[in-house]
């Protein structure tokens, strides 16, 4: 008897790539964090070199600081903001089709949950990487962040190369 090749299903497929990416983001974002917990102190600096410091903050707004909140209402509602945001995109990661736009949305998730799980155990965010040019400094930020902007930045990209396709596409 011979046995035939069974194909995997699309979710099966999409869990075995979506599920390490997140997997992997958040352990080197949480990773990361634990390090310099555990190294430094809050605002203590470490110099790099000359445009690049480490230095341990904690964020307890949104993106580059804004709206910090420091009331248990702002904490309860950025954290129910970002749990939404993960449920949302995990939808788009099993509506979509585009392999590159799974890999962004995993980014963003793994980076968002690393960063929900620093409101729950520290109270903020744990930012530790400063750049700086001369005394202009780009606002503290961590690996999750990171992997955030890179996602965000790939689907922008894959969503301007699928409509600049469809464009040439009509005018052929």
């Amino acid at each position: 008897m011979s046995k035939k090749k069974q194909k995997s299903s699309p979710l099966l497929f999409k869990i075995k790539t979506v599920i390490p990416i997140i997997i992997g983001t958040l352990a080197a974002d949480q990773l990361t964090k634990l390090i310099i917990l555990y190294t430094l102190t809050k605002h203590q600096i470490v110099y790099i070199c000359s445009v690049f410091n480490f230095t341990l903050t904690y964020n307890t707004g949104v993106s580059f600081g804004m709206f910090q909140s420091n009331g248990m209402l702002g904490f309860w509602l950025l954290i129910l903001m970002a749990t939404g945001l993960c449920g949302y995109l995990t939808h788009l990661v099993i509506q979509t089709k585009d392999r590159f736009e799974e890999i962004s949305f995993s980014l963003i998730i793994g980076g968002a949950i690393g960063n929900i799980l620093d409101r729950f155990f520290y109270g903020g965010v744990v930012d530790f990487l400063q750049f700086h040019l001369k005394q202009y400094y780009w606002p503290t930020f961590n690996i999750a962040d990171s992997a955030i902007v890179i996602g965000v930045i790939l689907v922008l990209g894959s969503q301007t190369w699928h409509s600049l396709k469809n464009i040439i596409k009509k005018g052929k």
